[in-house]
C-alpha cells in the first residue's frame, strides 16, 4: 500500500455459533486520491501480488495478538482478501475474511485477547453477534460499547488509545435452541 493513501473507516462484523466458530468480515476504507489501486486493478499480476501482501501482511498483525477462549489459545486465520471501491475511484476498501477455530461451551465463556498498546488512525466500529440466548456479562475495553441482546457493539474514534488488553464475558444458554 502506498503512502498516499489515507485510512479513514474500519469496520467488523463478528459472528459466534455453536459449533466453534468466529467468523469476521473486517473492511478498512481509503481515500486513494492517486488511484493507487484503481490503476492497479487493471494489471491482474500486479494486483494479485497486492492482495497476497496485504493477506501477509494483516495475518502478521493477527499473529502478534493473543487470544484466550476458556483459558485456551485460539488463533485466526485470513480466508480471503478483497479489494473493491466504495462507488468512486478514489474511495477503495480492502475487505478481509477471517476464521478462528473456538472452543465454546454452554454456560460462561470468557475471551480475552492481548496486543500491542495502539493509538487509532482512524475511526472504528465493530459489532459481534452472539448465539441467540447469550447474555453478555463483562466487556472490558478502551472502545466506547453497548450491548443489546445477544449483540455487543464497539465505537472507537481517531486519536483513541488502546491499552492491549479487551476482555468479553457472555454466558450462553442453549436450553430450548432448535
Amino acid at each position: 500500500m502506498r503512502e498516499e493513501v489515507i485510512p479513514l473507516y474500519a469496520q467488523a462484523v463478528i459472528s459466534l455459533n455453536f459449533d466453534g466458530e468466529i467468523k469476521e468480515v473486517l473492511i478498512f476504507d481509503y481515500l486513494d486520491p492517486e488511484l493507487y489501486y484503481f490503476n492497479l486493478k487493471r494489471d491482474k499480476t500486479k494486483f494479485e501480488k497486492e492482495k497476497m501482501s496485504l493477506w501477509k501482511r494483516m495475518q502478521g498483525f493477527i499473529d502478534k495478538e493473543t487470544a484466550f477462549l476458556n483459558g485456551e489459545e485460539v488463533f485466526s486465520v485470513i480466508e480471503q482478501v478483497e479489494i473493491g471501491f466504495r462507488g468512486r475511484k478514489e474511495t477503495p476498501f480492502i475487505l478481509f475474511l477471517i476464521s478462528t477455530l473456538a472452543p465454546l461451551k454452554e454456560g460462561e465463556n470468557i475471551y480475552e485477547v492481548f496486543y500491542e498498546n495502539e493509538t487509532l488512525d482512524y475511526d472504528v466500529f465493530s459489532i459481534w453477534f452472539f448465539p441467540l440466548r447469550t447474555e453478555i456479562t463483562e466487556v472490558i475495553s478502551n472502545l466506547k460499547h453497548f450491548t443489546e441482546k445477544n449483540f455487543l457493539i464497539f465505537h472507537g474514534r481517531k486519536g483513541t488509545e488502546l491499552e492491549g488488553y479487551e476482555k468479553i464475558c457472555f454466558n450462553i444458554k442453549k436450553e430450548g435452541f432448535c
